[in-house]
């Protein structure tokens, strides 16, 4: 199974529907931030990537 698939990320997306939650599907980015555990360091090469999303997310939260 590829990452990002399966029950529980099709119930994940269903969830966050459910709630207005915007769904952004990054199949590279998930693939490189799967290798990061909870509550591990974001690697230095994943940094803009990441920022980008909290940008991204910020932004949704200032439009509500």
């Amino acid at each position: 199974m590829a990452r990002g698939e399966g029950a529980l990320a099709r119930r994940m997306v269903e969830v966050a529907r459910e709630h207005g939650i915007t769904v952004v599907q990054d199949p590279g980015l998930t693939d490189f931030l799967q290798g990061v555990g909870v509550g591990q360091e974001i690697p230095e090469n994943l940094y803009r990537a990441v920022s980008r999303i909290f940008a991204y997310l910020y932004n949704q939260k200032g439009q509500k």
